[in-house]
């Protein structure tokens, strides 16, 4: 498919494809069969690798609101032609953006049936995966014992799969995104020295992953910005700032929006707190514009701390105008 997907139109017409390719999944179910026909399951499977071809870069683009509408007509027919290796496999993703906008019990109904599609089909790596969304969606709420709970479950399955590194990439990516969770973790718990060894091994590897494997650069994103989190919550507000730019200029080569708006409100709290007000507003404001529509609750914190700031700068000013005049 030669599709642009920054072009709003191309994306509709993706959206019209799927919305084809859903009647020819559901045709003989109207007919009242219940049986899947050769046709349903072609049907499924140009639906399932038209999505395959798409999906990655409306994420990455930071398309979420296509990237869901999508994947959901994906996954409507995959159950209902009872595919569960693509069923698990949307569930896991529409469980993740949901999480993404806040939808916690929506994300955890997803997660959790995902994890029993694979349990049926025996697929210990995604069920490995999804654990750990379970706990990416408790450290979401706050609820930091069950998070590493979860990810310590996660990790005893990785661990045990070690011999396949070499040979399935994915494992090796579940290892560096657990370190990278537990290093935010830690953090959390002020175990500084185990969050900045889990964080750095994290970078570590997934930078080795991606001399090897290029698109896998995405992942360094996290623990970039993690280990700027780390230096400027020990008041190390140089160090904080090189991880920051690192994980901005890495986010602006590879276009990931959402890590972008992130790393620009972490910006602007660090110029905040440095007292350099007109810089956190113009960060802030820079990371509710990329947010857009598209990652709503980083845009909504971006524009919150840019009124604030925004009124203090104002009652300051107003302040020192009163004296004057007084």
């Amino acid at each position: 498919m030669n599709t642009n997907i920054t072009i709003l139109e191309e994306r509709k017409n993706i959206y019209s494809i799927l919305k084809q390719c859903e009647r020819l999944c559901l045709s003989e179910r109207e007919k009242g069969d219940r049986q899947t026909s050769a046709a349903e399951d072609r049907a499924l499977q140009l639906l399932y690798e038209i999505w395959e071809k798409v999906s990655t870069d409306l994420w990455e683009r930071g398309y979420w609101n296509d990237y869901f509408l999508c994947g959901n007509i994906v996954l409507k027919c995959a159950k209902t032609l009872q595919n569960l290796a693509i069923t698990a496999q949307l569930l896991a993703e529409m469980g993740w953006i949901s999480m993404e906008w806040k939808y916690y019990k929506t994300s955890q109904a997803y997660f959790q049936e995902g994890i029993e599609k694979y349990q049926k089909i025996n697929n210990t790596r995604e069920q490995s995966k999804l654990i750990r969304y379970l706990g990416v969606l408790h450290y979401s709420q706050g609820k930091l014992s069950e998070a590493l709970a979860y990810y310590q479950r996660s990790q005893e399955i990785v661990q045990a799969h070690k011999h396949l590194f070499e040979t399935d990439v994915k494992w090796a990516l579940q290892e560096a995104e657990l370190h990278d969770c537990m290093g935010e973790i830690y953090l959390k718990f002020n175990n500084w020295k185990k969050s900045q060894q889990e964080l750095s091994l994290s970078l570590e590897k997934y930078r080795l992953i991606s001399q090897k494997y290029p698109q896998y650069r995405y992942y360094q994103a996290d623990p970039l910005m993690n280990l700027g989190l780390w230096h400027f919550l020990k008041g190390e507000g140089e160090q904080a700032k090189t991880y920051y730019q690192l994980c901005l200029q890495l986010c602006q080569e590879i276009s990931r929006t959402d890590a972008m708006a992130k790393v620009l409100l972490e910006m602007a709290k660090l110029a905040e707190v440095e007292g350099d007000i007109q810089e956190a507003i113009a960060f802030a404001d820079r990371a509710e514009t990329i947010a857009k529509r598209e990652h709503l609750s980083i845009r909504d914190r971006a524009a919150c701390l840019r009124e604030r700031l925004q009124n203090d700068e104002f009652q300051g000013d107003w302040a020192i105008a009163k004296i004057k005049i007084l």
